[in-house]
């Protein structure tokens, strides 16, 4: 199944994927920004629940923000976070490997004999500044097109790995992006400053026992329902905390059950003192709350963002105003301080 309207809550590789393995969004979880955060050990987390029922838990990182040191590696027995430093001084890119590396470690791990089911995270960075895809697909013209074509490459090497490790056991494959990536829309060259959905619109795919093959499902899907999904499909209750909803069933779009998200942008206001950016969206609308003026915009109609209608509707402004204070109203958990090693630190 495709979700064709998938949305990360935050355009921010640690505080997304701490929503990815949670089911909570960083307006509860905390974690806000990459490098400034952890993870908080309160949080139940799906590799957690996996381990403690049994599962054989295995991550493998792409890039030192998701560094160990912040905490996602709590309930995997195996976290490889291995990535070289460089001694560059003019190196300005966050240390990184090859989605080619993470791939093989990942199908080695594969090839091991087990006797119980496994839950694998394989993490890809490449698509990330700077690009500089490898032969062949440096061929393509684009380097962000060839980064892409290169990941997904790579994808189609560990799905075959994955197939062969799980011999004739069910498999649920989760494919989710934890942001996206402006590429100059509203003067946004990267990601982690605006909070438009040039850089929330997520790819997001899931295969396996209760997702029928070939259907693309146009209902809103969030970041928050990854967690809640695998767990449904091993008859597991959702996480402590967790707001998301399995999405077995919204394989449908039915605007008669009205699903909301939450976004933000928080980066910016602790590296640049800018305003953190924060909002709700529908299937149908997408509301900034924060900073003022606010922003409305009807997604369906304006996908691009570029119509701000809330000078229009002000009845839509007042009951997106009302579901943005519900949504965000509980009291978030209090995300500790990474005290980061002086290599690290240096590194990021």
């Amino acid at each position: 199944v495709l979700f064709e309207q998938a949305y990360a809550s935050v355009p921010l590789t640690l505080p997304s994927h701490t929503t990815i393995l949670s089911g909570i969004d960083p307006s509860h979880h905390g974690v806000h920004d990459n490098n400034r955060f952890l993870v908080p050990e309160s949080l139940e987390t799906l590799p957690e629940r996996l381990a403690a029922r049994g599962y054989d838990t295995a991550a493998f990182v792409a890039a030192a923000v998701l560094d160990s040191s912040f905490g996602l590696d709590r309930g995997f027995h195996l976290y490889d976070d291995g990535v070289t430093f460089s001694r560059n001084p003019l190196q300005l890119a966050v240390p990184s490997r090859r989605g080619g590396v993470v791939t093989d470690l990942a199908l080695t791990w594969l090839e091991q004999e087990r006797n119980r089911p496994f839950f694998l995270w394989v993490h890809y960075y490449d698509v990330h500044t700077p690009r500089r895809p490898p032969p062949p697909f440096d061929e393509l013209g684009d380097p962000y097109a060839g980064e892409l074509a290169y990941v997904d490459a790579q994808l189609g090497r560990l799905l075959e790995g994955v197939r062969s490790a799980a011999t004739d056991r069910e498999t649920l494959t989760v494919v989710v992006g934890d942001h996206g990536e402006s590429l100059g829309q509203h003067g946004e060259l990267t990601h982690g400053l605006l909070a438009y959905d040039s850089t929330l619109h997520v790819p997001l795919i899931v295969a396996g026992p209760g997702f029928p093959a070939g259907i693309r499902s146009s209902s809103l899907a969030r970041t928050i329902d990854v967690a809640p999904t695998i767990l449904a499909a091993v008859g597991e209750p959702a996480l402590a905390a967790s707001s998301g909803t399995p999405l077995q069933e919204r394989l449908a779009d039915d605007d008669a059950q009205e699903v909301v998200g939450y976004f933000e942008s928080h980066g910016p206001s602790f590296g640049l003192g800018w305003q953190p950016i924060e909002g709700i969206r529908t299937s149908r609308f997408k509301y900034t709350a924060e900073p003022k003026p606010v922003e409305l915009y009807e997604i369906r109609e304006d996908p691009g963002e570029l119509l701000n209608r809330a000078d229009e509707l002000p009845e839509t402004v007042a009951r997106m105003e009302r579901l943005y204070s519900a949504l965000t109203g509980a009291e978030p958990q209090a995300a500790p301080s990474a005290e980061l090693s002086p290599e690290l630190a240096e590194q990021l």
